[in-house]
């Protein structure tokens, strides 16, 4: 989705150590979900309403990537960031548009790739070795419901245990 109207923003912590430079169409929303999973006090900065705001963020990121700590996240530098908002701020809708229709326009239309799920596979048993043709077969036999070869299949997944054992895939 591109997001051609929003805020273009920058939140700090009080103490002024991290900035997140971002795109966000309600600047107090995004706020408050960052506040609650951050243990320190951030304060809204700045916020700029603008068009094409995703290439502006990219464009503030761009200037600051020295300063990046991880993802949106920056060491604070307010002359550096109060300059790269305003640069990406000054470029003009008509300088862009046409960049972006070309960038759209170059990138070739794959076709869709078709991925083919196998849904049916023999598990086996880690602690005996005992193979079963499905993890439906499996549940039956060793945990006594049908319904919980979905919890083997994601034991397997997640390399957890799934009743009395770990299980794995059996054509492996």
């Amino acid at each position: 989705m591109a997001l051609l109207r929003g805020y273009l923003y920058v939140i700090a912590d009080k103490g002024r150590q991290f900035a997140k430079i971002g795109m966000s169409r309600d600047v107090i929303s995004r706020f408050k979900g960052l506040q609650t999973a951050c243990p320190l006090d951030l304060e809204v900065v700045s916020a700029h309403p603008c068009t094409y705001v995703r290439f502006r963020e990219f464009k503030a990121h761009e200037q600051l990537k020295d300063l990046r700590l991880r993802n949106e996240w920056f060491s604070w530098d307010e002359v550096r960031i109060n300059t790269a908002i305003e640069k990406a701020l000054a470029i003009p809708d008509e300088v862009i548009k046409p960049s972006l229709e070309k960038l759209w326009m170059s990138k070739p239309n794959p076709e869709p790739e078709v991925k083919v799920r196998v849904h049916s596979y023999p598990v086996k048993r880690v602690d005996t070795g005992e193979v079963f043709p499905t993890a439906q077969a499996a549940a039956e036999a060793v945990l006594g419901s049908k319904r919980l070869a979905k919890k083997i299949k994601q034991a397997i997944r997640d390399g957890a245990k799934c009743g009395p054992t770990f299980w794995a895939r059996g054509d492996t």
